[in-house]
């Protein structure tokens, strides 16, 4: 799937896994970062070469709804504005839409929504 004209992606969601498993995979011209979890702290950075293994790059984490609803309050009281707008929000809601387009045309049959 192509991003209006930016970045390549590649998506694979499954619920019929044969365990639960969640990774966020990137992989661009000078590597790949790995971040394997919602409840990863840190990132393996690869370059591809054969140079041993990966850099771990920790991060502080918070649960994300936590982040967000903490970044909300503070934006009301006078803090900086969330880091997305409206038209971030909308831009999102049409990849997703798209991408339950495309499964839907490849799998006849297949029903998204209800929740």
């Amino acid at each position: 799937m192509r991003l209006g004209g930016g970045p390549t992606v590649n998506m694979e969601v499954s619920a019929v896994a044969a365990a639960p498993h969640r990774e966020l995979r990137v992989i661009g011209t000078g590597g790949c970062l790995v971040m394997g979890g919602g409840y990863a702290n840190e990132v393996l950075w690869s370059t591809g070469r054969p140079t041993g293994d990966p850099e771990r790059v920790p991060f502080e984490t918070n649960m994300p709804l936590f982040d967000e609803l903490r970044a909300f309050v503070e934006h009301l009281v006078g803090g900086p504005p969330p880091m997305s707008n409206l038209d971030d929000a909308i831009a999102q809601m049409r990849i997703i839409d798209d991408v339950h387009t495309l499964a839907a045309r490849q799998v006849p049959g297949v029903r998204f929504g209800g929740w």
